[in-house]
């Protein structure tokens, strides 16, 4: 198996890397060391900003079967979880920039009575004001987000999947996986599409990452979004039925 010492693609007998079109060196030419680097460019601290999180980000989102068989090389989660607030704070600041540049003014004007054009700007301030707050909470919220979704997703890995790899490989997925969060940048249909992308890289992901096929990844993941919804439909279920026996 050779190894593009660049982007970290691997093939049998590779000549040129298709990928960053790199010469291959073969095994032969060079002792194999520990600082070999094979996994995403954005991990190479020999790269340099901002070039190795376009290239993560372009690959993760168009060539990610490829990209999640590198997720494995290294088990630290530091840069990948980096790499996620990075994503996170670019969507919330293109939100936030979409709140500031509202027509509020226009909307408010169209509006026929003076409490109607209030009622506008109020909501419209209201809005803004939870746009910068969730711009400055954002990052702290999807960390904890992100850690409670890598937890869910391996816990029925554990349970299907008995050669996989560790709770590490599974945070770096869900860290990548959320690349196509940045499209919620585009109003209406981004957040929607990002949020599906979403979840076809990380079924991608975990099927490359942890050698299962694609069937059983897609159940995992379906299994890891059903759990919390089923807690929350048993939760309001016994408050309802709490009330109602307290009612009767």
């Amino acid at each position: 198996m050779d190894i593009c010492q660049h982007c970290g693609y691997q093939s049998e007998a590779l000549e040129t890397c298709p990928l960053c079109s790199t010469q291959v060196k073969k095994k032969t030419d060079f002792p194999r060391t520990k600082e070999s680097f094979t996994g995403p460019r954005w991990e190479d601290e020999k790269e340099a900003f901002p070039q190795n999180f376009i290239d993560t980000w372009r690959r993760s989102m168009l060539e990610p079967t490829l990209f999640f068989r590198g997720v494995t090389n290294k088990e630290q989660v530091g840069r990948a979880v980096l790499y996620f607030v990075i994503i996170v704070v670019v969507t919330a600041l293109f939100n936030l920039c979409w709140e500031l540049l509202l027509p509020v003014s226009e909307a408010s004007n169209a509006a026929k009575g003076s409490s109607w054009r209030s009622a506008i700007e109020m909501f419209a301030q209201a809005g803004r004001t939870s746009a910068a707050l969730n711009f400055f909470l954002a990052p702290f919220a999807a960390t904890v987000g992100l850690l409670l979704w890598a937890g869910l997703l391996h816990l029925p890995l554990r349970m299907f999947h008995k050669e996989r790899q560790s709770l590490k490989t599974t945070l770096r997925i869900v860290s990548y996986a959320a690349a196509p969060s940045v499209l919620a940048v585009v109003p209406i249909i981004g957040s929607t599409v990002g949020s599906v992308w979403s979840l076809l890289l990380t079924v991608i992901g975990i099927r490359e990452a942890h050698g299962m096929s694609t069937r059983k990844a897609l159940l995992c993941v379906l299994l890891a979004i059903a759990v919390p919804i089923w807690i929350a439909v048993a939760t309001v279920i016994a408050i309802l039925a709490s009330i109602a026996s307290a009612v009767t």
